[in-house]
């Protein structure tokens, strides 16, 4: 008899595991992020401090969300103060968002914030537990990319001279 029904039913309960703990994640940041309405923004401010000036169709594609939504998020920003609009190099008659100095102050501060949380989180792990994790999170990360090849994959700087 053969044991790919077990072998699969395995990786089915497995699967199901993995769905369970991401599914915490998200509420969990949800929670984070809904402590502070403008937070929702400040993964625009952070998405172009890593990326660089944009048009909101791209900065759109990079964080899988409407234009729409961007659209009017980055109105806020540019209201206040945060971005600004210039001159596409490409194509003079469209504009990107870059940001500016508060624009760069702000987005700073928001990493530094995720930075401590996370240092908070992790600050009992032995190295090796945080170097398997980041392994295993950026492979499982990577596949959820391979899944929809028509969104570009993200860039992953490594700080701090660690790498996963």
């Amino acid at each position: 008899m053969s044991e790919t029904p077990a072998i699969e039913a395995d990786l089915s309960a497995r699967a199901e595991y993995l769905v369970s703990q991401v599914i915490r994640m998200q509420r969990a940041i949800q929670r984070l992020k809904n402590a502070d309405a403008a937070r929702s923004a400040h993964g625009i401010l952070l998405m172009i401090s890593m990326e660089g000036p944009m048009r909101v169709a791209d900065l759109a594609v990079k964080m899988c969300v409407d234009a729409s939504t961007v659209s009017s998020q980055t109105a806020w920003l540019v209201n206040d103060g945060l971005l600004r609009r210039t001159s596409d190099p490409a194509d003079g008659r469209a504009s990107v968002l870059a940001l500016t100095e508060r624009g760069e102050s702000v987005a700073a501060a928001v990493a530094e914030r995720r930075t401590e949380l996370f240092t908070r989180i992790i600050h009992d792990w032995a190295p090796g537990d945080v170097h398997a994790f980041g392994s295993l999170l950026r492979r499982f990360v990577d596949g959820l990319e391979a899944q929809h090849p028509l969104s570009p994959p993200l860039s992953s700087p490594t700080t701090s001279g660690v790498t996963a």
